[in-house]
């Protein structure tokens, strides 16, 4: 069975025309070397911006954001790390006490780099359904279509990841 404290998700900013199975050879060997998984690409609840998207990876290492820029600069990628964190909830944390004085755990995910709370990651992310916001009931033009607008840090913003993977909130 794999360590799944080894296992690690890693967001991106790529070009959004990159056909990963025409990377260069010596590029895709170092990838597969961290045994990656390429899910959705661009991400699912994203849009490209100016010729990038944003994807996640999930890789058999625990990476530095360092560690990735200079495999990216190696190659001459113009990719970007945005996040990283572990695909599986690996950190015991302390969460209170019970009754009898004995400490409450619960798991959580190791994040070696959070998601940015920057207004750039916003522009990558899909318009939201608009909602009223004292009775928090969404809101439809005369003709019944959903109002829609961008989304801010004001709003419940979460990413999907993977499949059994819970998804990355901003």
């Amino acid at each position: 069975m794999a360590d799944l404290s080894q296992i690690y998700d890693i967001g991106l900013l790529i070009p959004d025309t990159t056909d990963f199975d025409t990377l260069n050879p010596e590029v895709q060997e170092e990838i597969q070397l961290m045994s990656a998984v390429w899910p959705s690409f661009p991400m699912i609840g994203t849009r490209a911006v100016n010729g990038y998207a944003m994807c996640y990876i999930r890789i058999r290492m625990k990476p530095t954001k360092s560690q990735l820029e200079a495999l990216f600069d190696t190659y001459n990628l113009d990719w970007a790390v945005v996040g990283i964190r572990s695909a599986f909830k690996i950190n015991q944390v302390v969460t209170g006490q019970d009754v009898e004085g004995n400490d409450i755990i619960k798991m959580d995910y190791d994040t070696v780099l959070a998601l940015p709370r920057d207004p750039s990651i916003l522009e990558y992310l899909n318009d939201i359904q608009d909602y009223d916001p004292v009775t928090k009931e969404p809101i439809y033009d005369v003709d019944g279509n959903a109002v829609m607008r961008r989304p801010t840090f004001d709003d419940d913003i979460y990413l999907s990841v993977y499949s059994f993977t819970d998804p990355i909130k901003l």
